[in-house]
């Protein structure tokens, strides 16, 4: 009977640390990502709902404790982050997003 626990479906985590939640942010700490999503298909433009929910998912990588902790205070306002944390990021983000991703380094493009 154990092997049914491999049958399962694994939950999907729904906080953290994921690309794009905001136009203007890279990278945000979202307490309710599937709400967030539900956000986005209602208020959102039809042209931009596709491009928004695939690029907003979870962040794979592993980022320094001092860089997360920094994103994680500066989450309401725009970011001011040391050079060190956003070379960090945008290196990760590279890797794991996809090369047509819409960021120009400041926002969104749509």
């Amino acid at each position: 009977m154990r092997w049914f626990r491999f049958l399962r479906k694994k939950k999907k985590k729904n906080e953290g640390f994921c690309w794009h939640v905001y136009h203007t942010n890279l990278i945000t700490y979202c307490e309710n990502i599937k709400g967030r999503r539900g956000i986005i298909k209602e208020t959102k433009s039809n042209y931009e709902i596709p491009r928004r929910l695939r690029y907003f998912k979870l962040v794979e990588g592993d980022l320094s404790e001092d860089c997360l902790k920094a994103v994680k205070e500066c989450r309401w306002r725009s970011y001011t982050l040391s050079t060190a944390h956003q070379k960090e990021i945008e290196a990760l983000h590279e890797k794991e997003c996809s090369r047509f991703c819409p960021w120009n380094g400041k926002k969104m493009v749509f």
